[in-house]
C-alpha cells in the first residue's frame, strides 16, 4: 500500500508540472530556458552598451547577434544533438518604429541624440525559447549635464517647444512600460485570468497618458513553438478576438509589452520586411535556381526560427528570398511604425510557472523612474514598492485585493 501511495504521489507531482499543452517541465528543461534567457539578456546588454549618438543601427544588430553566437558556442559543446540558436534576430527599433527593424549592413541609418531605442532578442537552447527586450533613451543636447539621460528617462525635461515635450513624453512611456511589465510579472500566476493582466497593463498605460500597441500578442510557449494556444493582447487588434483563459501551473509565457504615446495603431512602411520565418506548412517547386538555393540555405540554417535578410547575403539571395515570399514558403515580419513624432517603448521577458514560483527570465532592470498618479490605491502601492531588479524566482505573494481591484477596472 505504501508503494501504491508513493506511486500515486509521484503521478500527481508529474501531472502538476504538466502545462495545458502537455509539456513536462523538468529541472533540465527549466535550466535550458534559464540559459536561453541569460544569453538573450546578455545580447541586449551588449547592444545597450554600444548605443550612443552616431552608432549605426545595422552594426548594433550585428553586435547583438554575434554575442548570442559567441555565448551559444560555449554551451553543450560535447552534445551535437542539442540544437541552439537565435529564436529571434537582434532588432533595434527607434522612436515611432515599433518592431522588426534590423537593416542590411549597407544601411547607414544611425542613432541620434534623444532617441528612444528598443532592443529585442530571442534565443533557444534545445528548442526552449526565451525573449528579452529593453528600451533606453539616449542623452539629448537639450538637457545639459552628465545626467541628461536620467532626466529624459524621469520625464523631467523642462522648457518650451516640441523638443522638450517630446523628451518628457518619451520618459513617460518608458516609465509606463516598466511599470506595466512589473505588474504583469506580479499578476501572472496560476488561477489568475488573462483578462486581469490585460486590464492591469491598460490601466498603467492610461495613467501615463499612453496606450497599448495593437496586435502585440503575449503567448504560451513550448519546445520549438513560440506561439502556443493560449494568448492575450493588451492592445487588442487581433482577429478573431482572443478568448480569456486562466494561467496554469507548469506553463511558460512570452510576455511582450509595447506602449505608445500615440493611438497605438502601427502601420507597415512601404511593405518593408527585414525578418522572415519559414512556413513549414507550405510546399512549392521554385523555378529559379537562385531561389531554390536560397530556400535550401534557409531550410538548413533556419528550419523553424526567424532570420534576417542581413544573414542571407547579397542581392542575388534577396531576389531569391522575394520569390520564396511570393510563393508563401516564408512568412514576413513587416517593419511597422506609429505616427511620426510619437514614441513607442517595449519590455519583453519570459516567465515560467513552476513549483509554486513565478520564474522571471528577465535579467535587466524593470524598475521605473516614478509611478504615475491616478492609479488605484493597491495598484499604485504595489508599483511603488517594486524592487530595482526582480528576483529570478519569486513566490506568488500577489495580494488578492490587488487582483480584485484590477479585475474590477
Amino acid at each position: 500500500r505504501r508503494m501504491a501511495l508513493r506511486e500515486l504521489g509521484s503521478r500527481e507531482g508529474i501531472l502538476s508540472d504538466l502545462a495545458a499543452d502537455g509539456e513536462l517541465l523538468t529541472p533540465e528543461i527549466i535550466e535550458k530556458y534559464r540559459l536561453a534567457g541569460s544569453i538573450a539578456a546578455a545580447a541586449v546588454a551588449e547592444v545597450v552598451s554600444k548605443c550612443e549618438a552616431g552608432a549605426v543601427i545595422a552594426e548594433l544588430c550585428t553586435a547583438g547577434d554575434a554575442r548570442v553566437e559567441a555565448r551559444l558556442a560555449k554551451i553543450f559543446v560535447q552534445d551535437a544533438t542539442i540544437e541552439k540558436g537565435q529564436a529571434y534576430p537582434t532588432t533595434v527599433s527607434v522612436n515611432e518604429c515599433c518592431y522588426n527593424n534590423t537593416p542590411l549592413a549597407t544601411d547607414p541609418a544611425a542613432l541620434q541624440p534623444g532617441d528612444l531605442v528598443k532592443i529585442n532578442v530571442g534565443v533557444h537552447v534545445d528548442g526552449y525559447i526565451a525573449y528579452a527586450a529593453h528600451t533606453i533613451t539616449l542623452p539629448s543636447p537639450d538637457v545639459a549635464g552628465p545626467a541628461a539621460a536620467d532626466a529624459i528617462s524621469d520625464g523631467n525635461s523642462e522648457g518650451s517647444g516640441g523638443v522638450a515635450s517630446s523628451g518628457q513624453r518619451r520618459g513617460e512611456v518608458l516609465a509606463a512600460v516598466r511599470d506595466a511589465a512589473f505588474l504583469a510579472s506580479t499578476l501572472i500566476r496560476p488561477g489568475v485570468n488573462s483578462e486581469t493582466v490585460v486590464k492591469g497593463i491598460q490601466r498603467v498605460a492610461s495613467a501615463y497618458g499612453c496606450v497599448s500597441v495593437e496586435g502585440v500578442v503575449c503567448s504560451s510557449m513550448k519546445r520549438f513553438v513560440p506561439s502556443g494556444r493560449k494568448q492575450f493582447a493588451a492592445g487588442g487588434g487581433v482577429d478573431p478576438p482572443l478568448a480569456p483563459f486562466d494561467f496554469v501551473e507548469g506553463e511558460v509565457y512570452d510576455v511582450n509589452i509595447l506602449l505608445s504615446t500615440g493611438k497605438g495603431v502601427p502601420k507597415p512602411v512601404d511593405g518593408q520586411s527585414m525578418v522572415y520565418r519559414r512556413d513549414l506548412g507550405v510546399q512549392y517547386s521554385l523555378r529559379a535556381k537562385s531561389s531554390r538555393q536560397v530556400y535550401s540555405d534557409i531550410s538548413k540554417r533556419f528550419p523553424t526560427m526567424p532570420f534576417t535578410t542581413r544573414q542571407l547575403g547579397g542581392t542575388r539571395e534577396l531576389l531569391g528570398l522575394k520569390e520564396c515570399a511570393g510563393r508563401g514558403l516564408v512568412v514576413s515580419y513587416p517593419v511597422e511604425h506609429e505616427a511620426p513624432g510619437e514614441s513607442v517603448a517595449q519590455y519583453r521577458f519570459t516567465v515560467i510557472l513552476h513549483n509554486g514560483k513565478t520564474i522571471s527570465l528577465a535579467e535587466h532592470d524593470v524598475a521605473s523612474p516614478a509611478t504615475a498618479a491616478g492609479l488605484p490605491e493597491q495598484l499604485a502601492k504595489t508599483l511603488a514598492t517594486k524592487p530595482t531588479r526582480p528576483a529570478k524566482a519569486t513566490k506568488w505573494t500577489t495580494k488578492p485585493e490587488l487582483i480584485d481591484e484590477v479585475a474590477a477596472l
